[in-house]
């Protein structure tokens, strides 16, 4: 049964901090991939303007530690985010990386608002879960 999170017993407060410990690992690691992407552009057009073979300074390795399955150091997220579907996976990402409400995720996706927002927060609650090791097969 569904419950809603006050934030006053000890379970909430333990979701409400995994919860910003997930935003906050997730925002990080986007700052981090958006600066290097910057940095990238910004070389690969300082080249371009100084006439040089873009092709020669390919060992510029953007990609180093991505795509993002690979950056993640938490074993047991790493698990559950290979464990769950694949447009679970999307909602997740494009909510989490993209930062696009859930209204644009329903039109993308062709359905609606509330398909997605309960979809989003099932698929945290699912998380939770499988990190916990009470791995669920929905």
């Amino acid at each position: 049964m569904w419950h809603r999170n006050d934030g006053a017993s000890e379970a909430n407060i333990i979701q409400n901090k995994f919860t910003a410990y997930l935003i906050t690992a997730v925002a990080n690691r986007k700052a981090a991939y958006m600066n290097k992407l910057k940095a990238h552009r910004r070389a690969m057009e300082f080249l371009e303007r100084c006439g040089a073979e873009v092709e020669t300074y390919a060992e510029f390795n953007l990609d180093e530690g991505l795509p993002l399955m690979e950056q993640i150091e938490n074993p047991l997220l790493l698990q559950a985010l290979l464990q769950i579907k694949d447009w679970e996976r999307h909602i997740l990402l494009a909510r989490l990386l993209d930062e696009r409400s859930f209204i644009e995720l329903s039109k993308n996706l062709g359905v609606s608002y509330k398909a997605v927002s309960n979809s989003y927060y099932r698929l945290i609650l699912k998380l939770r879960r499988m990190m916990k090791g009470d791995a669920m097969d929905d």
